[in-house]
């Protein structure tokens, strides 16, 4: 006696699902792109205003030493630590957060050259 069945299958939910992932793939894409883009700029004026405050550091070790008490001179130099050593906490979390987006982006299959280059 032979048997006869009709299959039929109903793909939409997991076509819909696809779909979704898709576009939630799309989105983190543009949010890392922006997100990179922010903190290289961070990174880029940071640096800028470090370069510009060691210019007037040095300017002012040229004309002021002879001036300042020793006292002066301790509490100058204790500024410039606690200054370098926030500017440097500050980079330090942002190469944090870069490295977490970067191994975010790696984990989902979507660190291209030309992703993680941004």
């Amino acid at each position: 006696m032979p048997l006869t069945a009709n299959f039929i299958a109903d793909f939409s939910s997991f076509i819909k699902a696809a779909a979704d992932a898709t576009t939630t793939t799309e989105q983190l894409v543009a949010a890392a792109g922006k997100v990179g883009a922010t903190l290289d700029q961070g990174v880029a004026q940071a640096s800028a205003s470090l370069q510009t405050v060691g210019s007037k550091i040095a300017d002012f070790g040229k004309n002021a030493w002879s001036v300042l008490s020793s006292t002066q001179m301790r509490e100058f130099a204790s500024s410039v630590v606690d200054f370098s050593t926030r500017w440097v906490g500050e980079f330090a979390k942002a190469e944090s957060a870069t490295s977490r987006l970067t191994q975010s982006l790696k984990d989902v299959g979507l660190a291209t050259p030309e992703i993680l280059h941004r």
